[in-house]
């Protein structure tokens, strides 16, 4: 019999919620990857923990893999739920980083165990 593979992306019986934005062009996100929104044109890009422009602010993760390479579009995002960090798309980002990523959200992360 094979064996099946089930990864544990939802890690407490939190509520997960979504919300809908408009992802910046020029962008490949994977699936779970943290997100934040421009200040200037309150647009989604990928969480930059070194940004100023609003970058620096997690607002939430990637439901599935979005593409902007042609153009700005709408897309779903998670903004709450409790989420297994090590199966987050991270940027090159340290511990604290990470750690201090959804503060002020209703995201959390929890490992499995």
């Amino acid at each position: 019999m094979p064996e099946l593979n089930h990864e544990q992306y939802i890690t407490d019986e939190r509520l997960v919620t979504t919300s809908i934005g408009i992802f910046s062009d020029s962008q490949t996100l994977l699936k779970r990857t943290p997100i934040a929104r421009i200040k200037a044109s309150a647009e989604i890009v990928a969480w930059n923990p070194a940004g100023t422009d609003g970058s620096e602010k997690a607002i939430g993760l990637t439901v599935f893999e979005i593409d902007t390479t042609s153009g700005a579009k709408e897309a779903p995002y998670h903004d709450s739920g409790c989420f297994n960090p090590e199966l987050i798309e991270w940027p090159v980002s340290t511990a604290a980083q990470k750690a201090a990523c959804f503060d002020q959200t209703a995201i959390a992360t929890k490992k499995v165990g």
